[in-house]
């Protein structure tokens, strides 16, 4: 006799009253409680997407205030040819600013 759907159990499912840790990651000391807006492990390349989308918006606020590239550069720890980049990506509409 088969078993009816609601008595069916996933093979994948997490067992019951495990007591999971939450460690967090090195961005987050823990997931419950993580400021992002998305988990880092669940975006293409990680936490370097996150500091590239935090670079953008730093390099266009600080451009958008009047400084130089090489100014931009400096003050955000970056080559000048990354900030050539992120300007002409934001330039291009290639990127959000959000």
């Amino acid at each position: 006799m088969p078993l009816a759907p609601a008595e069916r159990v996933r093979i994948n499912a997490l067992p019951e009253g495990f007591a999971y840790p939450d460690n967090g990651c090195d961005l987050a000391p823990s997931c419950l409680h993580c400021t992002l807006p998305t988990c880092r492990h669940d975006l293409p390349q990680g936490a370097q997407s996150l500091r590239v989308a935090q670079n953008r918006l730093a390099v266009a606020r600080l451009h958008h205030q009047g400084l130089t590239v090489h100014q931009i550069a400096a003050r955000l720890d970056l080559g000048w040819r990354s900030v050539f980049r992120y300007l002409k990506a934001i330039r291009e509409g290639r990127v959000k600013l959000e």
